[in-house]
């Protein structure tokens, strides 16, 4: 009579662990189609600009400033660090790119690298937006509601169940998109330091010519590979 009830027991908390990891499921899946819904019609934007900042949580005033700009095949980029500023001038379709380091003046020019920018979304590819894919972010993920700089967001620790607690994303609830990520730490006298990614601001279909002409080289000692 005891192994039975014991039995019985045993069985309720298994049953009850299955009904919280299917409420935990299908809570997920919804806010994650939520998010989706509202990336899908910016994943293709071929005109957008962003700006960025990254730093370390050790070194915060250690600051990289990223701005890119993209229009159809044209890409800009203008990355500022706390020792200098880095310009990367890219044309994907005739695969031609121009790294520019204006305190040096020197110029390197490639035909065989392309630089790649995108504002920061959950969804990867449209493929992604399949039940299959979405079934599996969903129950693998913790999410919760948290808010950063004063925008509410979907604090997303993708994936938690089977790799790293230590990568989370900030998605805004509003627009879908990534505002801040953590990606990966370094550990000092036991204590964690995390590398922070934050999106300070963005906008689309506003990039003209101007923002993505091809650099001049006039000055600048010029290196080709």
């Amino acid at each position: 009579m005891k192994k039975h009830r014991i039995l019985k027991i045993f069985l309720l908390i298994l049953l009850l662990i299955l009904v919280l990891f299917i409420i935990h499921t299908v809570r997920n899946y919804i806010i994650i189609s939520n998010i989706y819904e509202k990336e899908l019609p910016i994943l293709d934007k071929d005109n957008f600009t962003y700006t960025k900042k990254m730093y370390n949580e050790d070194e915060p005033d250690k600051i990289t400033d990223f701005k890119g700009y993209k229009k159809g095949n044209y890409i800009a980029v203008v990355s500022t660090y706390p020792d200098r500023t880095l310009i990367i001038w890219n044309d994907t379709e005739a695969n031609e790119q121009i790294m520019l380091i204006p305190t040096t003046l020197n110029a390197i020019v490639t035909h065989d690298s392309a630089t790649i920018i995108f504002i920061p979304l959950v969804l990867g590819t449209s493929t992604d937006n399949a039940f299959g894919p979405k079934l599996i972010l969903a129950m693998s993920s913790l999410i919760t509601s948290e808010k950063v700089n004063e925008q509410d967001c979907y604090c997303l620790n993708a994936y938690r169940l089977f790799s790293s607690p230590d990568n989370k994303s900030w998605v805004n609830k509003d627009t879908g998109i990534v505002i801040k990520q953590e990606n990966g730490y370094k550990e000092i006298e036991g204590k964690k330091y995390y590398s922070i990614f934050e999106l300070t601001d963005y906008s689309f279909d506003t990039v003209t010519d101007d923002d993505v002409t091809k650099p001049s080289l006039t000055g600048y000692k010029v290196t080709e590979s």
